[in-house]
């Protein structure tokens, strides 16, 4: 342990412990209660209050590619965005197994799919969101096995997982005390963003002159397969949606037949619905995207129209394999 590291927690432990324990936990309620962007979408599936008919799930394409709103006002039901940005398959079933252990079971889930689904991420991305959840068993153990997972020190002793982070600690007084600091700009989950296309996709091509291959890791397939069993026998129905996607970025991947075989067979083995949206008109405009994987918020908002439509039929009966144009 480096000195600087054993210094810190010299300088912890001269404070008595049962005032560290309270600080950390008036911290953690108020961070509870905070509309901040990493922690709005937690403390609503934490809230007992969402009630929610339909669930839209998956990585960031779901969370700023499918407007609740829009669906409620075409659909009549109440939706929620549970979408998480840059994760794979394993923390999405989280949120929803968060949802679910404090909310009463949705009716539906809009299951976005997109090729990092399936590959298991290496490192820990927006760890800031989990830290005031560490005492909750679901979420702090979905944090483990990554690099830069909480070690002992954070995950137990008090205010430690805060030393180094004083803006965090402001937000979680203030919150507290219902103080609104950092406002987040979603709605129900969903967040539209007013952006133009930029040179991602550019750059994404020079690094990948042969071609771009989807990965696909087993833990992540065991744990889809868990959930769309769950789903299966509670009765929820699980509508798969493959939203826009730039069409070049679908010329450059290796392996797009694969990947779209294994979303197929989970549709087939379990009866499900697969709306796949690769060529609608929508993909060969880069007006409505602002990279070449993410709508932006007026190609968000008229996707989220035509899939509110598509859906509507669906709310009654199953079909199978559907490719929009």
């Amino acid at each position: 342990m480096k000195q600087r590291e054993l210094l810190k927690i010299f300088l912890f432990l001269t404070i008595p412990l049962p005032v560290l324990y309270f600080a950390s936990l008036l911290i953690d309620k108020g961070l509870q209660r905070s509309r901040s962007e990493e922690f709005d979408v937690w403390n609503d599936l934490r809230s007992g209050k969402l009630h929610s008919d339909v669930l839209i799930m998956g990585a960031s394409r779901a969370w700023v590619h499918i407007s609740p709103a829009i669906l409620d006002s075409v659909l009549h039901t109440d939706a929620y965005n549970i979408g998480l940005d840059n994760w794979c398959f394993l923390m999405q079933y989280t949120r929803l197994q968060t949802y679910l252990e404090h909310n009463p079971k949705p009716a539906m889930i809009i299951q976005s799919l997109d090729y990092n689904m399936f590959d298991r991420n290496k490192e820990l991305y927006g760890d800031i969101q989990f830290v005031p959840y560490l005492s909750d068993k679901t979420i702090s153990k979905a944090t483990e096995g990554y690099i830069g997972s909480f070690n002992s020190l954070q995950r137990y002793l008090p205010m430690y997982k805060y030393r180094n982070n004083g803006e965090l600690m402001m937000d979680g007084i203030a919150s507290f005390c219902g103080i609104n600091l950092h406002p987040s700009r979603k709605h129900k989950g969903y967040e539209g963003m007013d952006k133009t296309w930029d040179s991602t996709f550019a750059d994404f091509v020079n690094e990948h002159r042969e071609g771009f291959t989807v990965k696909f890791d087993s833990s992540c397939l065991r744990a889809f397969d868990q959930y769309l069993q769950y789903c299966k026998d509670n009765r929820i129905k699980v509508i798969l949606v493959y939203t826009p996607e730039y069409f070049r970025a679908q010329q450059i991947t290796r392996n797009r037949s694969q990947e779209f075989a294994v979303y197929q067979y989970f549709a087939k083995k379990y009866g499900l619905t697969l709306l796949d949206y690769s060529a609608d008109s929508l993909c060969y405009n880069t007006l409505y995207f602002y990279n070449s994987q993410h709508l932006n918020k007026k190609g968000s908002e008229i996707f989220s129209e035509k899939l509110a439509h598509d859906l509507m039929p669906l709310m009654t009966k199953e079909r199978r394999y559907v490719k929009t144009d």
